[in-house]
């Protein structure tokens, strides 16, 4: 991740106006995230900081850290979903 990619995300989970954020993969599918009714800030922050510090300290791997934030997102009100 770089240092764009680390302020867009940061600025769309902090902003109530941003509800929504493209993401392309390295393969080069586009899928989004976006604020469902039930976002819930703390909790993102809270998975999102957790998911950060194991890859810190690391235990595990940036792709791991991604892919646990993105598969527990929908708990805290975000949804990741292919692009239609």
């Amino acid at each position: 991740m770089n240092m764009v990619q680390a302020i867009t995300g940061i600025r769309f989970i902090q902003a109530g106006e941003i509800g929504l954020m493209s993401v392309i993969t390295n393969q080069s599918e586009v899928h989004i995230l976006r604020k469902s009714d039930i976002f819930d800030y703390s909790k993102i922050v809270k998975l999102a900081t957790d998911a950060y510090d194991e890859y810190d300290a690391k235990v595990i791997s940036h792709d791991e850290a991604v892919k646990r934030f993105l598969k527990g997102c929908k708990s805290g009100g975000v949804i990741y979903e292919r692009s239609k």
